[in-house]
């Protein structure tokens, strides 16, 4: 906005100073007519037209160079502009990233309260969705994805695959993918396998990236433990990440407890002070140039 500001002003001002110029050797000119009439009494006509004549030439190359300038303007201007956008996505590049990950929802309730403090901080993350939790959460889903989320694959019904045949492991895929394409009408990119249990027969199987993590909240954990949901808990969960995060990590925390939504009220917003963009898993690849392959696993974007 500041740059178009910017060229309107200018743009602006050399029509000013282009008129001004113009109006000054039309003045010029019309001073040396009226000089040259009084001086040629007996023939005005010919020396007004030397006169004009004369300043003809002078009156054509401030119109060229008077178009120059605009044209000038107008092709400088563009360029900065891209220049200026390459340099801000240049530096939004080189800024700290981080990729939240959150596993085992959608949850109507904990994934929602989830999202609203995304969205309330500017952030986004990547949902590894189990197909049966889907259909009830539909509404939440949508959601997700409008503000930017990413939506991945974690199977149907969180079956540890390495028990189960590559048919097995297919018919987990597809009933999650087409339960996403129902309600996005877009099939995931991302795959996670429950638990992270991804042995290389595993891996094999699947036909797409495989993304693990790089820290672990455990918050699982702890929201299952006799403790609960206690600020011992909590503030074992938030450390976890505030104190080990580092550009190009991946986290992985789990969208179906209210554990983790409290700790996220926390963790989203003392991220963002400390100066990291949260963006998707692809977002961080792409942005640092990792091409992701299929049967591949990536714990980072490093």
């Amino acid at each position: 906005m500041e740059c178009a500001d910017c060229e309107i002003r200018f743009k602006q001002s050399v029509r000013r100073n282009c008129a001004v110029l113009l109006s000054f050797y039309l003045t010029v000119i019309a001073g040396h007519i009226r000089s040259a009439a009084a001086q040629n009494n007996h023939e005005p006509l010919i020396g007004c037209t030397e006169v004009f004549m004369h300043h003809f030439f002078h009156l054509r190359r401030a119109a060229v160079l008077a178009c120059a300038m605009l044209l000038s303007a107008a092709a400088a201007f563009p360029t900065a502009a891209v220049q200026q956008a390459e340099k801000s996505d240049a530096a939004a590049n080189d800024s700290p990233m981080l990729a939240l990950t959150f596993d085992d929802g959608p949850s109507e309730k904990n994934t929602g309260r989830i999202l609203d403090v995304l969205e309330a901080n500017g952030a986004k993350a990547t949902f590894f969705v189990i197909g049966r939790n889907i259909a009830p959460c539909a509404d939440v889903l949508v959601r997700a994805r409008k503000m930017g989320c990413e939506i991945g694959n974690h199977t149907y019904d969180h079956k540890k695959l390495s028990d189960l045949s590559g048919e097995g492991i297919a018919r987990q895929l597809e009933k999650t993918d087409e339960a996403i394409e129902g309600i996005l009408g877009i099939r995931p990119s991302l795959v996670r396998a429950p638990c992270g249990r991804c042995s290389a027969y595993v891996a094999s199987c699947l036909d797409r990236p495989i993304i693990l993590w790089s820290i672990d909240t455990r918050d699982w954990e702890y929201a299952c433990s006799r403790r609960g949901g206690t600020p011992q808990n909590r503030d074992k969960i938030v450390r976890s990440v505030l104190e080990h995060a580092r550009d190009g990590d991946i986290i992985l925390m789990h969208d179906i407890y209210s554990l983790t939504a409290d700790c996220v009220s926390q963790i989203v917003p003392k991220l963002c002070e400390m100066g990291f963009r949260l963006v998707t898993v692809s977002e961080m690849m792409e942005s640092r140039r990792i091409e992701l392959q299929g049967g591949t696993i990536y714990h980072n974007g490093r």
